[in-house]
């Protein structure tokens, strides 16, 4: 048996390829009828004042740093455990990743250890809800707020994601979002900004189209801008899927509701955790094996024809960031074991039964029988 790591869920793909052909028939192929709905259901699903689609996540996180001017000199608080494109952003606008340890329950940063980090340089913090999994937004708001900083939510795989009973993404000043092949919903690739700040959304709508902003039938230049446009038939590829997000979120739920009795009896093995009162919407299912590296078991599990990866890593151990930053392993000891020993397993929402008992059956096989090499 082969299981992959991700399969996106197009129920109704007749009406996509329609859609596909009323936009070859229109010739408006960028930021046309179809963004403008696809923005429309967002708002509608999201509860925003403004939701922005653009052409990735990364751009989203990137227009929210430019749109708040942050720049060198300046610091940005952000865990040290994510996928680079988190911190990359803030290293492009030339302001400084000052990088907080999370938590390895939750994997998510660790709200006690960000005041400390905090200097007159500090402009904004960056949580990330990873995997889809909530993070301690309560906290990060009342810190906010007592220095005066901004909140820019890394929601790149949290869309559905509920904190407390509000949308993961609509709490701080800016949510960004993705819509890679591996999230919730896609677009192949696509990303989308919201806020309710009407300056903030202004900027933004005039930075991701080269700087112009469109009054009625008027455009204004606002400042020099990018080109980080969604094209029609990504949003096309959205819409046909936002009709059934809440279905889809439930269902990757039960999914991984199902992997979690099964993973929980393996000894050694530790999940991802989601508090009570919070829900992880899971663009992806991540463990971790005190007894096995994470690229030991990718090796091995792909023996079995199961994809899995590494989904996020302690971003002050790469390269380029260990050779500017000379951070130190031991300062961030929770996203340093994170690492070297999570990985992400397959989830998708036309997952069946068979294909979950294999994955944990072929985990427990591996762990428990094979020869370590």
């Amino acid at each position: 048996m082969r299981v992959r790591l991700s399969m996106p869920c197009i129920a109704d793909k007749e009406e996509l390829l329609n859609n596909f052909r009323k936009i070859l028939d229109s010739g408006y192929f960028v930021q046309g009828e179809q963004v403008r709905i696809f923005e429309e259901k967002l708002k509608e699903y999201l509860g925003t004042k403004y939701c922005i689609a653009v052409s990735s996540g990364t751009a989203a996180l990137h227009l929210a740093l430019l749109a708040l001017n942050i720049h060198e000199g300046d610091e940005v608080i952000v865990p040290s455990f994510t996928f680079p494109a988190t911190v990359n952003v803030i290293e492009l606008v030339k302001a400084k990743p000052v990088f907080v340890d999370v938590d390895l329950d939750t994997y998510n940063i660790n709200v006690k250890q960000i005041e400390s980090k905090i200097t007159s340089k500090t402009k904004a913090i960056m949580p990330v809800h990873l995997f889809g999994n909530p993070a301690e937004m309560d906290v990060i708001l009342e810190i906010a707020k007592k220095y005066e900083l901004k909140v820019i939510e890394d929601a790149a795989g949290a869309l559905g994601s509920l904190y407390k009973g509000r949308k993961c993404g609509t709490i701080g000043d800016i949510g960004c979002f993705s819509f890679h092949p591996r999230k919730v919903i896609t677009t192949a690739e696509g990303g989308l900004v919201v806020t309710n700040d009407d300056e903030i959304a202004r900027k933004i709508f005039a930075l991701r189209n080269h700087g112009f902003f469109q009054v009625g039938n008027n455009r204004e230049f606002l400042m020099p801008g990018l080109n980080y446009r969604m094209n029609e038939f990504e949003a096309a590829l959205g819409i046909v899927q936002m009709e059934k997000l809440d279905e889809m979120v439930s269902q990757r739920i039960k999914i991984a509701n199902e992997y979690m009795k099964r993973l929980e009896k393996i000894k050694g093995l530790s999940l991802q955790k989601t508090t009570d009162d919070c829900v992880n919407s899971y663009q992806a299912f991540v463990v971790m094996h005190n007894a096995f590296t994470n690229s030991e078991i990718i090796q091995k599990l792909s023996r079995y024809g199961i994809e899995t990866t590494v989904g996020a890593f302690a971003v002050h151990e790469l390269s380029y960031y260990k050779d500017i930053y000379r951070c130190s392993s031991e300062d961030f000891p929770n996203a340093k074991v994170l690492h070297d020993k999570a990985f992400a397993i397959p989830i998708y929402n036309d997952m069946v039964m068979e294909e979950i008992e294999y994955v944990v059956e072929s985990l427990e096989r591996m762990i428990f029988n094979e020869d370590r090499e």
